[in-house]
């Protein structure tokens, strides 16, 4: 993995640590009356690491720049929140996420302060095998995260069937944000011809907790009190990569013709509301499951699902992170075959976009 080095051309030579590379060997190599300490800001650095060619800002910015030691650092200090993009070039990752963070109508989720979710999908990770370098987060404003470290990269399909076979044994729905989102990058586009997928905002913004929620920081499972960021890094079991594969064959087999769960008049309502932001990646999921069942091919899901997306979403996402969305569904279950027509009458889906 590239270490965190210089950013050129940015005029900050003469910032030690803003062109010091995040390596092992330099740990301690400075002093500094500030906190937090290199030595803790070193070992943030190295739990989250990601991409290094580029970072999230807030609220939904992609950086193109290297990643250095000064990323972490500020963030540390509460002064520039950082996003770290999971998915490698390789298809791997150092760890991963699920964001339960719906609103307080869904079913399942009683609003921000309900931590019975993701407690009931750590429970179901621990039963899947995840019983190392498991985390709950309590987040910004909307509820909690959930996170798997590994002791090495991992590739992010087998993290992903990880917390989605966790999902199902808990009950959760599998709508539930996975990071990362993909098993791979995607191919670059005219739109985007730098694709590093989705980055996730790091806990500890300030050193502790933070806004009026005060979240962004590790909590204790079981008493929800904060985890001080030292306290936090000093003990920290990560889960062995080399364990993962057998965790992955122990669990259920990924079955390809699962019966919907929406009706075709679900279906439909969906298709004609305007989706705000909390909605719209459940609701193209559900939708994309239904079409998936119903043997409509991937590529016509597609060609269907983008202008209904544009049209739909209160903030429209990237056409990129829509198809990935739709790809990811289809490579998960594969496509069900079209039954026979009865009766003389053709297949058709009866559902109009």
């Amino acid at each position: 993995m590239p270490g965190l080095g210089k950013t050129p051309g940015k005029g900050r030579e003469n910032d030690e640590k803003e062109t010091t590379p995040v390596t092992k060997n330099n740990i301690g190599n400075k002093s500094s009356s500030s906190t937090p300490s290199q030595q803790t800001v070193e070992a943030f650095a190295a739990l989250f690491k990601g991409r290094t060619d580029a970072w999230g800002q807030f609220p939904r910015y992609c950086k193109h720049e290297l990643v250095i030691f000064a990323h972490y650092e500020r963030h540390l200090k509460g002064k520039v929140s950082l996003g770290v993009y999971p998915l490698l070039d390789n298809g791997t990752c150092f760890w991963g996420a699920a964001d339960l963070d719906q609103p307080g109508t869904a079913p399942w989720h009683n609003g921000p302060d309900d931590c019975m979710p993701a407690l009931k999908l750590m429970e179901a990770l621990g039963y899947c095998g995840a019983n190392q370098g498991l985390f709950l987060e309590k987040t910004k404003s909307k509820g909690w995260r959930v996170w798997v470290f590994f002791s090495a990269p991992v590739p992010a399909k087998h993290a992903r069937r990880l917390f989605h076979s966790a999902l199902a044994k808990s009950g959760l729905p599998l709508s539930i944000e996975v990071f990362p989102k993909q098993d791979f990058v995607g191919e670059p586009t005219p739109n985007n011809p730098f694709p590093v997928g989705n980055y996730v905002h790091l806990p500890y913004f300030g050193g502790g907790p933070s806004g009026p929620r005060r979240g962004r920081v590790f909590v204790d499972p079981e008493s929800l009190a904060p985890i001080p960021l030292e306290k936090f890094l000093a003990h920290l079991p990560v889960f062995p990569a080399d364990a993962l594969p057998l965790v992955l064959e122990n669990l259920p087999k990924t079955e390809t013709n699962q019966k919907p769960s929406h009706t075709q008049e679900e279906i439909t309502g969906m298709l004609s509301q305007h989706l705000a932001v909390g909605e719209r990646r459940p609701t193209l999921v559900k939708v994309t499951g239904y079409l998936r069942y119903r043997g409509i091919p991937e590529e016509v899901a597609i060609a269907l699902l983008l202008p209904w997306a544009e049209r739909a979403f209160s903030e429209p996402l990237p056409p990129e992170e829509v198809q990935q969305h739709i790809r990811g569904i289809y490579g998960r279950y594969g496509v069900r075959e079209r039954r026979a027509a009865k009766h003389g009458k053709a297949w058709h889906a009866e559902v109009s976009l």
